[in-house]
């Protein structure tokens, strides 16, 4: 692959990265400020165990159901003094100018010309930026080390250099830290690029088995080397080798509807934490009883995996071409239309056969374990996102020198306006219609924080903990939002709608305080039980 990356002077790509970058922070900081009180559990989760690690406390930081390379990247803002969210989002937004970054390096395997190479960093780069606020999770990281790592798997020497398949272990190994799906993406992604390099670089026919059995076996070297620390700590936590548990959990969410496979650690009554220092039993949901199933264990749920399957698959597809959270329709249907027209009308060389093999076989082996468990949030396709923008400008490349050869003068110029107005339009026109409204809202509104504000109340009343909650609305992440400002075990939310049965599962919880919100009736029954001391 020709690589443009040193296209032009050096002082020329030194302000075209520097105003990209800018950007950047601009965007982040708009969007990070107008959404700087979001939440969700995940985000809650992980800051909670960052904190273990700001205070020393690494051992109880461990837990196989999170990733751990995102609460090392939050844990030294929060040693700092930050407070959570603050933390949180600068850690992620640190995390989006490196995913910037490696999409800059990326565009080298696209044949970007200068021009064009900058108009898409700044489309990337309010793309992540509103990446970045979507969630308090490791989604950017994890798009970041990947994207790292397919820039070095496709070096145009991997098979060559002992060093770069090496690195690609390495790389795929932090993003294995990063997110566990890293783990059956990069073994069976990274033999599958070598083998499809040997195949397009063969000469008379001759595959160069050696050199791929040398530099796969370099590469899980390099993987284990990092990957298996963390294996390790996590197996000898648990007794038994662990992975990661996210993926059974998952999957036992999504199974069919025959019994209620809500998740326990919202949905199941009171459960105590594994320790005295988690708020909840979120942190660590690995000791919960789910209701995991199997396709093989019974024809109806064979067929039910099948669906599962093909809506997840159906899923991707929509988000990809026509209802894209961040692509609007009409303008993506007119990008893909203009790809195929570029396609058509460009010779198909070995080097764009590359291009375009390992695009199309990476797109499927990351999208395929998903269709597998859960595939309907797009912020796990952060990384083949960034591609998929590339390869769009790189056709829009083909595309204008198509026009070139065909028509010239005044047509020409405005066929490739009209072109590209329609590509930047399909990635950037959601965005940045949420820019502008984030950027009304820090103007207009004056934000406050409801949970925070909320258990500042609650805490004018001291009272033990663990405590229990009865609630007859609201979702139950909003008691775990509740928890983590009040900074008091939390076991979760009664099942029972009586005061006996209501007793019967504090006892057995270990209850000490019980907070009841919007229901009346049963705060009257309260009241009028002595057994109780209702605030």
């Amino acid at each position: 692959m020709s690589n443009k990356t040193g296209s032009g002077p050096l002082s020329s790509r030194k302000n075209y990265l520097t105003a990209i970058f800018i950007s950047y922070v601009i965007f982040a900081f708009i969007f990070g400020y107008a959404y700087r009180f979001a939440m969700n559990p995940d985000g809650i989760a992980e800051l909670r165990l960052a904190g273990y690690i700001a205070e020393g406390n690494f051992l109880q930081s461990i837990a196989s159901g999170w990733s751990p390379l995102i609460t090392w990247v939050e844990a030294p803002f929060l040693f700092i003094g930050l407070d959570g969210l603050t933390a949180a989002r600068t850690a992620i937004a640190l995390c989006g100018a490196g995913l910037l970054l490696v999409a800059w390096l990326l565009t080298s395997r696209f044949d970007l010309s200068p021009n064009l190479r900058f108009i898409t960093l700044l489309i990337a780069a309010l793309l992540i930026s509103f990446w970045t606020i979507q969630f308090i999770a490791s989604d950017v990281l994890f798009a970041a080390l990947i994207l790292l790592y397919i820039y070095l798997v496709t070096e145009p020497d991997i098979l060559s250099s002992k060093r770069i398949s090496i690195y690609c272990g390495i790389a795929g190994g932090f993003s294995y830290l990063a997110h566990h799906y890293a783990f059956p993406f990069f073994m069976v992604h990274f033999p599958s690029m070598l083998f499809l390099k040997a195949y397009i670089d063969r000469d008379k026919e001759v595959f160069q088995l050696k050199k791929v059995l040398i530099s796969w076996g370099l590469g899980i070297i390099g993987f284990l080397l990092i990957a298996s620390i963390w294996v390790g700590i996590v197996s000898v936590k648990y007794g038994h080798l662990t992975i990661s548990s996210k993926g059974p959990i998952a999957h036992a969410s999504m199974g069919p509807a025959d019994i209620d496979r809500k998740p326990p650690h919202f949905y199941g009554g009171l459960n105590k934490p594994n320790n005295e220092y988690a708020i909840h039993v979120f942190e660590d949901p690995s000791g919960l009883k789910f209701k995991t199933w199997s396709p093989f264990e019974s024809k109806e749920y064979f067929i039910y995996q099948l669906k599962l399957i093909k809506d997840n698959a159906a899923y991707i597809l929509e988000h990809f071409v026509t209802n894209s959270p961040f692509f609007t329709r009409v303008f993506m249907i007119g990008t893909l239309a203009l790809i195929l027209i570029a396609f058509l009308m460009n010779p198909l060389n070995n080097r764009k056969k590359y291009l375009y093999s390992w695009t199309i076989m990476t797109f499927i082996i990351f999208c395929s374990g998903f269709i597998l468990i859960i595939a309907r949030s797009p912020r796990r396709f952060y990384s083949v996102m960034i591609v998929f923008l590339l390869l769009s400008f790189h056709f829009y490349e083909d595309l204008r020198h198509a026009i070139r050869n065909i028509i010239t003068g005044r047509p020409e110029k405005l066929l490739a306006v009209i072109a590209m107005v329609i590509f930047v339009s399909a990635f950037a026109l959601k965005p940045g219609i949420s820019l502008l409204k984030s950027t009304k809202y820090i103007v207009e509104y004056e934000q406050v924080n409801p949970y925070q504000e909320i258990a500042e109340q609650i805490n004018t009343v001291q009272f033990p903990s663990p405590y229990a909650i009865v609630r007859s609305s609201q979702k139950p992440p909003t008691d775990l939002y509740i928890a983590y400002y009040l900074k008091k075990q939390l076991l979760g939310r009664s099942l029972s709608s009586d005061v006996d049965g209501i007793t019967e599962e504090l006892r057995k919880a270990g209850a000490k305080s019980l907070v009841v919100f919007d229901n009346p009736e049963i705060t009257e029954k309260l009241n009028s039980d002595k057994r109780y001391f209702h605030i």
